[in-house]
């Protein structure tokens, strides 16, 4: 973890976090239909919240960032997904395949006060390439900012089977399921201690 401190400046050529990718060059609707020579999936573990003293929550901010790490090849994201610490899908933030040419870096946000990930949260990226390249470079910064202070701590994808089907169960919507109070994390029962054996009387 990365302890880091703000003097509470602004810039005035600082770039906004965007809540949408950076446009990742131009996008392909036929990127289906073409041979495919390398390709995968990539699951990418994120926390909207993790616990402190006590178990109180404290909500981060996320960036999710890919980067094409190819000096010479493109490849295409075929999908980038969102799941829950249940395993329900969230969101899907690309409509449609896009490309990322050679050293190209594309990066999703997700802000600290959408809490529906949980401190399970993940990504799934799927990609792949018209010729033989290496997979992209898939990591996660979390970020939290009080006063002056503030902490940050980053995780980084693992590849994953690409030949079985992902979840399809969506998350619950949040107008119709009260969200659970994130105050206070789960705490767990008490773990009961084993009944000693039965002595044997009998000699």
């Amino acid at each position: 973890m990365l302890l880091i401190g703000c003097d509470g400046s602004k810039s005035a050529d600082k770039p906004a976090a965007p809540r949408v990718p950076t446009p990742p060059g131009s996008s392909t609707r036929d990127t289906q239909l073409r041979p495919r020579a390398s390709g995968g999936r990539i699951y990418v573990p994120t926390y909207s919240h993790i616990y402190t003293d006590e178990g109180v929550a404290e909500d981060l901010a996320t960036t999710l960032s890919i980067r094409n790490v190819s000096t010479n090849r493109q490849l295409v994201l075929d999908d980038v997904r969102y799941y829950d610490t249940s395993g329900a899908l969230i969101e899907q933030f690309l409509d449609t395949p896009a490309v990322l040419k050679p050293l190209e870096t594309v990066e999703f946000f997700v802000r600290s006060r959408d809490r529906r990930g949980g401190s399970g949260a993940n990504f799934i990226i799927g990609w792949h390439a018209e010729e033989p390249t290496v997979r992209p470079l898939t990591e996660a910064v979390m970020v939290r900012t009080v006063g002056t202070r503030g902490y940050a701590f980053s995780t980084r994808g693992i590849e994953i089977r690409s030949d079985s089907d992902l979840p399809k169960t969506s998350a619950a919507d949040p107008a119709k399921t009260p969200e659970p109070d994130p105050a206070k994390a789960p705490v767990a029962d008490p773990v009961k201690a084993p009944s000693p054996p039965p002595v044997d009387t009998d000699e």
